[in-house]
C-alpha cells in the first residue's frame, strides 16, 4: 500500500487435548512451543502458573498477553482488548512484550435467559511500524506495519450466577417468612 509493507497475522488458541490418557503427554503438550520463531509478530496468551489444560478464562480475570517479532518480545506495540459486546481497551507491551487486560463483565441477560456455560469470544490486536525497507513481488517499500490478532473465549464468572442464587434464597426465605 504505497511504499508500506502490511504484514498481518491471524491466530486462535484452540484446545487440543481429549479426556483420559497419558499424564506424561499431557504434560509434554502443556510445555510444547506455542510461538513460531520465524512469525514476523504474533501474539500468545501468557498460562498462569500451575494452568490446567481445561483453563477457562472468566469475567473478572486479569489475562497478560505476550507480542513476539519472529520469536522474540516485541516492546512498544499498540495492543487492543476487544470484548464480545465491543468494549476495548489499548494499551502498549512492555520490555518482555508483555500487556496485560482485565476481562469485564458484559454479559447480562435475564435472569431466566442466563446461561452459566455462556461462551464468549474475545480479540486481541497488536499493531506495530517498523522503518524497514526492500521489495515485495517487485515492488519496493520504506516502511513496514505489522499487525497480529489472536481470538479465545471466555466464561462468565462464577460468582454472577452465585449472586443469581443467593437473590433467589433470600427471596424464597423472605416469602416463607411472610407465609408464616
Amino acid at each position: 500500500q504505497g511504499e508500506t509493507l502490511n504484514v498481518s497475522v491471524a491466530k486462535s488458541e484452540v484446545a487440543n487435548f481429549g479426556h483420559g490418557g497419558d499424564e506424561e503427554e499431557k504434560a509434554k503438550a502443556l510445555l510444547a512451543p506455542r510461538f513460531l520463531e520465524s512469525a514476523p509478530i504474533e501474539i500468545v496468551r501468557e498460562r498462569k502458573p500451575g494452568e490446567k489444560a481445561f483453563f477457562q478464562l472468566k469475567s473478572g480475570d486479569e489475562q497478560a498477553f505476550i507480542v513476539l517479532q519472529k520469536g522474540l518480545p516485541l516492546h512498544g506495540a499498540r495492543v487492543r482488548f476487544i470484548s464480545y459486546q465491543g468494549w476495548s481497551k489499548e494499551a502498549v507491551s512492555d520490555e518482555q512484550g508483555r500487556v496485560s487486560f482485565q476481562v469485564i463483565r458484559d454479559y447480562f441477560p435475564s435472569w431466566e435467559e442466563f446461561q452459566k456455560r455462556f461462551k464468549a469470544t474475545y480479540l486481541v490486536i497488536a499493531e506495530a511500524n517498523a522503518a524497514e525497507t526492500g521489495s515485495y513481488k517487485d515492488q519496493p517499500y520504506t516502511s513496514v506495519r505489522y499487525q497480529a490478532s489472536l481470538s479465545g473465549n471466555y466464561y462468565p464468572s462464577p460468582n454472577d450466577y452465585l449472586s443469581y442464587a443467593w437473590g433467589l434464597g433470600i427471596g424464597l426465605l423472605i416469602m416463607l417468612f411472610c407465609g408464616v
